[in-house]
């Protein structure tokens, strides 16, 4: 079903964008670790959505997802995508050094999660458009409805220890 699904996506895609499918196959042949037919399912997931204000990542092979979708035209929203671990270390040893290229070049801010990974991310020159900051935690405050400025929902995820997941 995954795969046909995809492909339904895929020829979605060809008939009603044939840009965005071209372009899709193209990023997808500069992002390491991300196949076509994955891809295709995150476009369906995103063309069954309305369009995000914001894509917040969790994770740098999640970040790269986007930035193919974002490169085929299919995402307008900014790019912030969080590096936890793996993906500063096991993901970059197996694909090499080049493999967040394209989440350079489309992503907006990254987040790692300690000193020693911000300065990896540096080394490798993953600052995207909007740089790199590290960040211990993350705390998030709403103060009123004009704060969330039209945002109908804000996903914060791993707020705590015990929290894994919390919408406001």
């Amino acid at each position: 079903p995954y795969a046909m699904r995809a492909g339904w996506t895929a020829l979605r895609l060809l008939v009603s964008r044939p840009s965005s499918f071209f372009r899709l196959r193209r990023a997808v042949k500069r992002a390491p670790g991300i196949s076509l037919l994955a891809s295709l399912h995150a476009a369906r997931c995103l063309l069954a959505n309305p369009a995000p204000d914001l894509v917040y990542a969790h994770f740098g092979t999640n970040g790269l997802m986007a930035a193919v979708l974002k490169a085929a035209g299919l995402v307008e929203a900014p790019i912030v995508t969080v590096f936890h671990g793996f993906d500063m270390t096991s993901f970059v040893k197996a694909e090499g050094r080049d493999c967040y290229r394209l989440l350079i070049e489309q992503g907006d801010l990254m987040l790692p999660v300690s000193a020693e990974f911000k300065r990896r991310l540096m080394a490798m020159g993953l600052c995207g458009t909007g740089g790199v900051l590290w960040i211990s935690f993350v705390v998030v405050l709403v103060v009123g409805q004009s704060a969330l400025n039209g945002l109908e929902r804000l996903e914060v995820p791993r707020i705590a220890n015990g929290i894994r997941y919390s919408t406001v």
